[in-house]
């Protein structure tokens, strides 16, 4: 199958799937404004998307299997667009929650779908290199969720810019039928509870407890603090306007971004001098926590802590690699769907959390701008003790 038709519309989709992720941060102050959500109610907002998406991912697995990528992300990206629509059209917070969970839903196989097609129409190269370029394209749909998006908010409103991606959903998911041919499904099709006990033979393997707590936390955070938390800190926790917010955060996506070339370019030089993926994930822990401790306390400096942040977060992919170095063959599909599932449920928890926090500590007479700082400071501390437990249990898979 040709390259570009290939990948041009499953990268299409999962660029919308990353945009529709991190939207909600932008458009917080005017859904705020509009439905007198408190923090709480925001952070609800965003963690129905991720708790949808994580537990999508068995049923929507076993959709890929049965039916195989052109019918099942197809079929779903359908759900998207008549959630964005119900999004769009929303008049209490009830209809909101619901568009976001349709989102979620329907997103849930986007970077699944095209990873299961390439192994059957390109060599193991090309499958590398095309997965690594729908990453990218995904990264970059989370860029566009901060300054364009809010520049674009000067012309039209978020109603109007969800009916946008309801219509870009429908192309998307129209592209993906017209272009993307059938493959051959697995005869014998695996059953959603044969699918959930896979995932528990996992779940019983020590390797996968040593990462999976800096999957749920690290990770978790930086994907709550990217889709809402950090344009609502910097506005109301450390006095950004919402143009200059939103610029910031562009910075640390694109900084993020480039973090994934540096690994691709220097890890296999590093490994050579002793430096594996579990040292550079290391790394990139402790710079996660000195720049959200910076961030937290406000230290001088504030935008270099903020890209540091971002830098540090881009070795957070290589939690993937580290588990599935030490899992036998045939679990290294259940470490990533594991991963993945434990990730988003980190997500949807702390994104809700963090507004619930925020919300309480103002009940009880907190300044804004303190309860920010103060909930900042809690979320430095669980990651805190996720990459404690990674270091505390080092030796113990140090030659696996």
């Amino acid at each position: 199958m040709p390259i570009l038709r290939f990948f041009i519309p499953f990268a299409a989709a999962y660029f919308l799937s990353s945009l529709f992720r991190a939207v909600i941060g932008v458009i917080s102050p005017e859904l705020a404004r509009e439905f007198s959500l408190s923090p709480q109610d925001l952070g609800a907002l965003a963690s129905l998307y991720f708790y949808a998406f994580a537990f999508a991912q068995i049923p929507a697995g076993v959709l890929l299997d049965r039916f195989g990528p052109r019918r099942a992300e197809g079929g779903l990206i359908l759900a998207a667009a008549a959630g964005a629509l119900l999004f769009c059209f929303a008049d209490s917070f009830a209809a909101l929650g619901a568009g976001r969970v349709l989102i979620g839903i329907g997103v849930a196989i986007c970077f699944a779908a095209p990873l299961k097609a390439a192994a059957v129409w390109y060599p193991p190269e090309k499958q590398v290199a095309l997965s690594g370029w729908i990453m990218l394209v995904g990264g970059l749909g989370a860029s566009f969720a901060t300054k364009p998006v809010e520049l674009a908010l000067g012309y039209f409103d978020w109603r109007m810019l969800f009916a946008g991606l309801a219509v870009l959903s429908l192309l998307a998911a129209m592209g993906i039928a017209w272009a993307i041919r059938d493959i051959p499904v697995e005869r014998e099709q695996r059953s959603m509870a044969e699918q959930w006990r896979g995932l528990g033979g996992l779940l019983v393997h020590r390797r996968f407890w040593w990462v999976m707590p800096w999957a749920f936390t690290g990770m978790g955070t930086f994907i709550s603090v990217q889709g809402l938390w950090g344009m609502q800190w910097l506005m109301h926790g450390a006095g950004y306007s919402k143009p200059d917010a939103a610029s910031l955060l562009l910075a640390v996506s694109l900084i993020s971004l480039s973090g994934y070339f540096f690994i691709g370019a220097l890890s296999e030089r590093l490994a050579r001098r002793g430096v594996t993926n579990r040292h550079l994930l290391a790394a990139g822990m402790l710079l996660d926590l000195l720049s959200l401790l910076a961030i937290s306390l406000r230290w001088p400096g504030e935008v270099v802590w903020w890209c540091l942040y971002g830098l540090g977060t881009s070795l957070n992919v290589l939690t993937y690699t580290v588990l599935s170095h030490g899992l036998p063959a045939t679990l290294v599909g259940r470490g990533n769907t594991g991963l993945n599932l434990f990730m988003f449920i980190g997500t949807g928890s702390i994104s809700f959390l963090v507004g619930w926090l925020i919300s309480q500590l103002q009940a009880q007479g907190m300044a804004t701008g303190q309860a920010f700082g103060t909930t900042f400071m809690c979320l430095t501390a669980v990651n805190a003790l996720a990459a404690t437990w990674y270091l505390l249990r080092w030796r113990t898979f140090e030659q696996r």
